[in-house]
């Protein structure tokens, strides 16, 4: 069991990376210090699920009120506008709050919805990805 959990957050971890890549880029400051997660997939992929969260939480004031209600190609263009948005406001606090909540008590289930919105950022042109 604990092989496949291994295998499955190894997975995981890089089925993030578009979405991880996308969000670290506009919001660089949340990117952990890589070497205290060492090669632990589990450590590594629960990180990746953090910094992800954490961007999102920061974008949450220029996100639509039903962003993740709609469909992932949709909450792919909602977070291009967010992101351009946050950085004509200058990266301001702003209120904001949890934006995809987890399915669950578990970081599987943590990461459940960001693995469907990093598929949609996987399939989008890259040349509409461009900040």
């Amino acid at each position: 069991m604990q092989r496949e959990y291994r295998k499955r957050h190894r997975r995981d971890y890089k089925r993030l990376e578009p979405l991880w890549q996308l969000l670290t880029t506009a919001v660089p400051e949340v990117v952990l210090d890589a070497r205290e997660a060492g090669r632990d997939p589990h450590l590594r992929f629960q990180r990746r699920v953090v910094e992800i969260r954490d961007v999102l939480v920061q974008l949450s004031p220029y996100l639509p009120d039903d962003f993740g209600g709609s469909i992932p190609e949709e909450n792919v263009h909602n977070l291009l506008v967010a992101i351009d948005l946050r950085t004509e406001a200058g990266a301001a606090p702003a209120p904001s709050s949890m934006v995809l909540p987890p399915e669950g008590p578990s970081i599987d289930d943590d990461a459940a919805p960001l693995l469907v919105l990093s598929d949609a950022v996987r399939a989008t042109p890259a040349e509409e990805l461009q900040l």
